[in-house]
């Protein structure tokens, strides 16, 4: 295997979904409106094989200027 191949198999692509509560609904309308959000982005992330993360990796990511580990 060249470097170029090696690369490409080590490379992931990431569905990244807000994790941010929505507003105007009450606690437990938020805590159903996100576990169907997480569960919808898991699915969607299964079926397009992509890696699914929640979006404070993210900005975690660039605030640390590195990639942060992902807490599967």
């Amino acid at each position: 295997m060249n470097d170029t191949n090696a690369k490409q198999d080590s490379l992931k692509n990431f569905f990244v979904y807000c994790l941010d509560p929505p507003e105007g609904y009450n606690l437990t309308e938020v805590a159903d409106v996100i576990q169907k959000r997480d569960e919808e982005a898991e699915v969607f992330g299964v079926k397009s094989g992509n890696q699914v993360i929640g979006h404070t990796w993210l900005l975690d990511s660039i605030a640390a200027c590195k990639l942060q580990p992902v807490d599967c």
